[in-house]
């Protein structure tokens, strides 16, 4: 199987390699009539570019906050274009056109903050900062970041109550903050996230009051 689980690989006997590309002596009208940029026979290649300037600038800013230090590579080395390496495993994951989509600092010793800059990230999808010692309080407006799909900052010390505003990130499919000092309640609306939301664990917090009637809306 391929790795979208497209059923058994062909018989290799019946795989024919790419054509070479046309010499540069052909005529332009043999070239035009004979090769296309979606020709089955020429590879398609992807371009990725490096991290846009504005998401380098928040999330260097969001690192310095948490107490990571080290600068945010550069060059060959930009993570959107080569894998950063941070406690074993990929830090920074980004899309094609340099955006970044997965943020995982877990279990590198962080002791600092969350920076509401976390949110001028806007095409972020999975953030991972569990297994630290991050304090202060989950950002108010993490509601901005509307493509947030896994929320995992367990294990640490944070505290306050939970951003209503987190009912706003409507593809949240994971939410996992169990063994911080939370406090308050549940937002009354967290059933505006019946869409998506399938794993929810708030356990080992200090959290109060009514389970909101809406929590029945999570049918999944």
């Amino acid at each position: 199987f391929d790795h979208w689980g497209h059923g058994p690989p062909p018989d290799p006997s019946t795989i024919k390699a790419p054509k070479p590309p046309k010499s540069s002596t052909s005529s332009a009208s043999s070239t035009s009539s004979t090769s296309s940029p979606t020709s089955p026979t020429e590879p398609s290649l992807i371009d990725r570019w490096p991290m846009i300037s504005t998401d380098r600038q928040h999330l260097q800013s969001v690192l310095i906050t948490l107490g990571y230090s080290q600068s945010i590579p550069k060059g060959k080395n930009d993570p959107c274009l080569k894998s950063w390496i941070v406690s074993n495993h990929v830090s920074i994951l980004c899309n094609n056109h340099g955006s970044v989509t997965e943020i995982d600092f877990s279990r590198t010793h962080l002791s600092g903050t969350i920076s509401e800059d976390i949110t001028k990230l806007r095409s972020l999808r999975v953030l991972s900062l569990n297994n630290n010692n991050i304090k202060g309080i989950i950002p108010r407006s993490i509601g901005n970041l509307n493509k947030l799909e896994y929320l995992m900052l367990y294990k640490n010390q944070l505290k306050g109550n939970l951003p209503n505003s987190l009912v706003q990130c409507n593809r949240l499919i994971t939410i996992v903050l169990y063994g911080n000092h939370l406090t308050g309640g549940l937002p009354s609306q967290i059933g505006r996230l019946q869409n998506n939301l399938r794993y929810l664990d708030l356990s080992f917090n200090q959290l109060s009051g009514d389970l909101p009637a809406t929590l029945g809306d999570l049918i999944n």
